[in-house]
């Protein structure tokens, strides 16, 4: 009996010390569930945090004019005493996934919507009784995810049968690419048999495209602008080839077997094209398929019997610069040095050969160099030095057009007068404000602004010198500027906010054209002059001067949107 009693102590013990490991262990186990919960948590936090919009309303809080955060919403909650949501309200907001609209709200003005790629749902109240003719282009959303109570027709807006991993797709038919900025590999679905127009349009962050068989037709602008595109492989089946524009990384490019046409334009600005074959089934390459194109004879294998319009055939190809004889044709715009130094070889800079090469700041003419070709250096904005060496003897027309240096900072050893060839000195060039007699003639932009101060001192600003800075979002302009130039800041898509002065007395043609999220300005009693299409697909322009032809192109004028625009 001893026994068994001292054994069922040892038994109790072992139960004990068994349930204490199997606590410790569950604490233990307890401990590291929690840490890796909350690690994949914090991995994943910028998908899962969502972003509220933050509304621009109406001083009366009913109408929803702008939204202040457009690349960073995902979601928006309309306060229910709105009745109305203004012209491109949330126009490029990219992020947002679904629009619910409160019932109460009666009017929905053009553009509202335009370019919210990420849309996925709509609901439309029937209290909406007005909608605009346009106010939802380029979105692209399934038919079982609208919910239209108003029976409007929502203008723009494409019905698609699938939008699965952001591919857009109708009747087989990739339209659009919801491109969220962070990949960079992508797979088209198969199944697809067309690529639309401009179904990938500025993706730029893409490097790698696979293209599936069963794809027969490319369409134009497919492509365009994919600057970080370095690598595609198009499929046997394919029969037109077109919309590779401005893929500038792209280095090389093999048509396959069973293409028959190479559509206009269609590797136009493919600056970075090393080596390009194409096969004896192409037919027809139509004009300028190949514009700004140079590769050398070795690297350009066409079997087919049409010419490869366009395509410059170089002698050497080395260090971006693509050389025929001694004349330097092109310098590759993928580049991205900032101080150039050309070959001690070359006796010409050909037509346009730097054309829109704003990456670098310096250049190195060698004195072997006699003749510089028309818009040679056009477009080249951000040279702050400048040295032209005796040798040179002709220069063309606006080769340096749009080109900015400080006295200081330009070595002119030539006979030729360059500011008859475009290019301007500048009193000062501080900060990427060039001013001359104190007009802003450029902003050297480098696409990282958001918000931008003129100085004081500034009295006018000049044409075309905020043309398409496309990522500012504010600009303010200081006391004592009189003057707006034509096209100043046209094509400053993202522009929200400006501010003119009490002072100014004139607005050039075009000056504020295509500032198409600029929902609302308001232009001083001071302002005499305006010029044609000032403020073209503005939202609404403020006014009670005297200066006939109001709106100027804006959509509305005091609020009230103008008939037949």
């Amino acid at each position: 009996k001893k026994g068994i009693n001292k054994k069922m102590k040892t038994e109790k013990k072992k139960l004990k010390i068994g349930v204490a490991a199997v606590l410790i262990l569950a604490f233990f186990m307890a401990i590291i569930f929690f840490i890796v919960k909350i690690f994949f948590l914090q991995s994943a936090e910028p998908e899962l945090n969502p972003v509220a919009a933050k509304l621009i309303l109406s001083k009366d809080k009913t109408s929803v004019v702008g939204v202040e955060n457009r690349e960073e919403a995902t979601y928006v909650e309309i306060p229910n005493e709105v009745t109305s949501i203004g012209y491109a309200a949330f126009a490029r907001c990219k992020k947002l996934t679904s629009i619910s609209i409160p019932n109460g709200v009666e009017r929905i003005g053009n553009y509202a919507f335009s370019h919210c790629w990420g849309l996925r749902s709509i609901t439309i109240p029937k209290s909406v009784i007005s909608m605009g003719w346009y106010s939802f282009p380029q979105c692209y959303v399934t038919e079982k995810n609208i919910k239209d109570e108003s029976e409007k027709e929502l203008g723009g807006l494409t019905i698609v049968d699938t939008d699965k991993d952001g591919f857009c797709i109708l009747d087989k038919k990739l339209l659009k690419y919801r491109n969220t900025s962070t990949e960079e590999n992508v797979s088209i679905p198969k199944g697809v048999t067309s690529i639309e127009d401009y179904a990938f349009e500025k993706c730029s962050n893409l490097k790698s495209i696979t293209i599936p068989k069963g794809v027969t037709t490319i369409e134009s602008g497919a492509f365009l602008g994919c600057s970080g595109l370095t690598s595609i492989t198009i499929p046997k089946g394919v029969t037109s080839i077109d919309g590779f524009e401005e893929c500038s990384s792209l280095t090389s490019i093999t048509i396959p077997e069973g293409v028959t046409t190479i559509e206009r334009g269609a590797f136009w600005g493919c600056s970075g094209l090393t080596s390009i074959t194409i096969p004896k089934s192409v037919i027809h390459i139509e004009d300028d398929a190949f514009y700004g194109c140079y590769v050398t004879k070795e690297n350009f294998k066409n079997e087919s019997k049409a010419e490869a319009s366009g395509l410059t055939i170089i002698d050497t190809d080395k260090d971006g610069f693509c050389i025929k004889g001694n004349k330097l044709c092109r310098y590759r715009s993928n580049r991205t040095e900032t101080n150039i130094q050309i070959p001690n070889s070359v006796t010409s800079i050909g037509e346009k050969a730097f054309e829109g090469c704003s990456n670098f700041s310096g250049i190195n003419i060698p004195n072997s160099v006699t003749n510089i070709e028309d818009y040679a250096f056009d477009g080249c904005c951000n040279i702050i030095k400048l040295s032209i060496p005796k040798s040179v003897t002709k220069v063309g027309e606006n080769s340096f057009h749009d080109c900015y240096v400080t006295r200081i900072n330009f070595n002119n050893e030539s006979k030729v007068d360059l500011e008859t060839k475009g290019l301007t000195i500048v009193d000062t060039d501080d900060k990427g404000f060039c001013v001359r007699n104190h007009i802003l003639c450029k902003y050297r932009y480098s696409r990282k602004e958001k918000d931008i101060t003129i100085p004081k001192g500034i009295t006018a600003i000049g044409e075309k010198a905020f043309y398409d800075c496309r990522n500012i979002i504010s600009i303010e302009i200081p006391n004592g500027v009189t003057s707006i130039g034509d096209s100043a800041f046209r094509l400053c898509m993202q522009l929200e906010s400006i501010d003119i002065p009490n002072g100014v007395t004139n607005i050039g043609k075009d000056a504020f054209s295509e500032c198409e999220l600029l929902s609302s300005i308001d232009i001083p009693n001071s302002v005499t002059s305006i010029g044609e299409c000032a403020f073209g697909r503005v939202g609404n322009v403020n006014y009670s001067g005297s200066v006939s032809g109001a709106p100027w192109e804006a959509r509305a004028l005091n609020g009230v949107e103008q008939e037949g625009l």
